[in-house]
């Protein structure tokens, strides 16, 4: 070989080493990154793996907004706040095991963070659902959710409160001999304050007028409306009262009757409403103006006519404004066949006597029309006139048959009562509620059960001003003032999101609550507010831990009953790489 080749040959191999160790420093500098983006990967990997999951049951699937409307059947909140105290409590929560959905590595769940804004309802996000793009990528899992009846706080009621369980009670009542001295000393105790009204006693009843009250058993299978978890079509009734009083002996009782037509959807509606007092004086009289077009007059039982209805300015939300503002909170509802009458009010009332129950003439509870218990035990003739019933008529006839009963005995009217009474059975001992003074009502409260389960647990509340003063009443005696929970009332919703934004990631729970008033959600307005919304479900959503359940709640309105949950735990991939790899 020749010098010069050998010189060749020697820078090529020089050059290759050269090239070698170039490229080899190029790939040092590029496996840093790499490297990282590996390890964020196999971190991802590992934290799924012990990611929490919410596994549904039959329930839970038929309430997701993927099925039709037509199929789809509602959750309850009680079912959400079963979801919540599983979450924190796992086998130590005092719940019942949940019917609709179960959790996966549940031991592995740091915080539950519960968002409610009160005002909207299922209807926004579902005629609106171009106005939720973050909340739709955040949440997958959409619920249908029959919420309570609107009114204030009844929302947190059923969030909550917790019922014990008879054998919890007996353990409570073993150990402090009392319930109530047992809420002096677990802090997860709380008494339900209740209204009384003093009234003087009533001379002319020969038995307590309690012993004519339907049982809740009876109105179910009497088919009055009542909000059960079965009673899905109560969806948009209102009750008679926000709060009620103790029904008594005392309590006083009004007689309603209502004349009904025949619209377009094949539903009675009210179109005329009378109540009398005991005295049997008109103390509310009025026409009603359908909602919808009428189909059948039914002239010959209502006496309403085309030209009477013209002449109704009153809505059926008017008349349940009205009724709501004249009942007492302990008032006593009569009627015959009464759940009819309710049912075309829309409206729950949990006092009631029915004529067509309490009179058993045949002595085998096939009901009596009111014209013939008038005729039989009143001596009265009833609708008769050609062009229809009197509702003022029939509510007056219907309160002359109760007190008549109350003046004679319980066995008056009631032929299996009578029978009992020759052989000398003491009927006053049958049915009714007791009147001996009731042990106050106990339950358990969510809230109690938290900081009980850990002495680390800490409960934060950020309220707007409508919506904060429910929570001092949900609060435990012995908690409130104790550092363990903090409660903070912001002025509008955007100041309570920010605020809980920061508090949310010291808190084992916190509640956020908003409230979103009528005229942000006319049509002017409705986008602006809806957009608001979404950016602030994002905001809280991001402040919540990895592995920490997230719940958001449209608790409804007014006007409807039908909600909507959100619920999900905080995923890893929506979590920066440097927080992963620092974790």
């Amino acid at each position: 070989m020749s010098p010069g080749s050998a010189k060749i040959g020697l820078k090529r191999s020089l050059g290759g080493v050269k090239d070698y160790g170039k490229k080899k420093k190029q790939k040092s500098e590029k496996s840093t990154p790499s490297i990282e983006l590996k390890r964020a990967k196999e971190m991802r990997k590992r934290v799924k793996k012990k990611s929490p999951k919410i596994k549904l049951k039959s329930p839970g699937e038929a309430a997701l907004l993927t099925v039709a409307a037509k199929e789809r059947k509602s959750l309850l909140c009680e079912h959400i706040r079963h979801l919540v105290s599983k979450a924190l409590l796992a086998s130590d929560s005092p719940e019942v095991p949940m019917e609709w959905c179960h959790l996966e590595k549940k031991q592995k769940i740091p915080q539950a963070a519960v968002l409610i804004v009160d005002g909207l309802e299922l209807s926004h996000f579902s005629s609106h659902r171009e106005g939720f793009p973050k909340c739709k990528s955040i949440f997958l899992s959409r619920y249908d959710t029959l919420m309570p009846l609107f009114r204030r706080g009844h929302v947190l009621d059923e969030l909550i409160e917790i019922s014990l369980s008879d054998q919890e009670k007996r353990r409570l009542i073993k150990k402090y001999e009392s319930l109530e001295n047992a809420t002096n000393v677990e802090f997860f105790l709380q008494e339900e304050e209740k209204m009384e009204i003093k009234r003087e006693p009533i001379a002319d009843d020969t038995f307590s007028r309690l012993k004519l009250l339907l049982s809740p058993l009876q109105m179910v299978v009497s088919n009055y409306p009542l909000p059960t978890k079965t009673t899905a079509s109560t969806r948009n009734y209102v009750f008679t009262q926000d709060r009620y009083a103790h029904v008594t002996a005392q309590s006083p009782m009004f007689a309603m009757d209502c004349e009904m037509v025949k619209t377009s959807f094949g539903f009675n509606e009210v179109v005329r409403i009378s109540i009398v007092n005991e005295d049997c004086e008109s103390i509310y009289e009025t026409f009603v103006r359908p909602q919808r077009p009428v189909i059948d007059y039914r002239t010959d039982f209502s006496g309403i006519t085309a030209e009477i209805i013209e002449t109704a300015t009153k809505t059926l939300k008017d008349v349940q404004d009205d009724i709501r503002n004249l009942l007492p909170a302990d008032a006593i509802l009569i009627g015959h066949s009464l759940n009819a009458d309710l049912k075309a009010l829309r409206m729950i009332h949990p006092y009631v006597i029915d004529t067509s129950i309490i009179y058993n003439v045949k002595g085998d509870q096939k009901r009596c029309k009111l014209r013939e218990l008038a005729k039989m035990y009143l001596e009265e003739t009833i609708q008769w006139h050609p062009l229809g019933h009197d509702s003022i008529e029939d509510s007056q006839t219907c309160m002359k048959l109760v007190k008549k009963k109350l003046s004679q005995g319980i066995h008056f009217g009631d032929l299996l009562m009578q029978k009992l009474k020759e052989t000398e059975y003491d009927i006053n001992s049958l049915g009714g509620i007791s009147e001996s003074p009731e042990e106050k009502n106990i339950s358990g409260n969510l809230l109690g059960y938290v900081l009980n389960h850990s002495k680390d647990a800490k409960i934060t509340i950020v309220a707007t001003e409508n919506t904060a003063t429910d929570y001092e009443r949900l609060i435990p005696k012995q908690l409130r003032g104790s550092e363990r929970i903090s409660v903070s009332v912001k002025k509008n919703n955007k100041a309570a999101v920010k605020k809980s934004c920061k508090i949310i990631p010291e808190a084992t729970l916190s509640f956020t609550h908003l409230s979103v008033e009528e005229d942000e959600l006319k049509e002017v307005k409705i986008a602006e507010t809806l957009e608001k919304i979404d950016e602030w479900i994002e905001q809280f959503w991001t402040s919540v831990a990895v592995h920490g359940l997230c719940v958001v709640i449209f608790s409804g309105s007014r006007e409807s009953r039908s909600g909507l949950t959100f619920a999900e735990f905080r995923k890893v991939d929506l979590v920066d790489n440097k927080q992963i790899l620092s974790s």
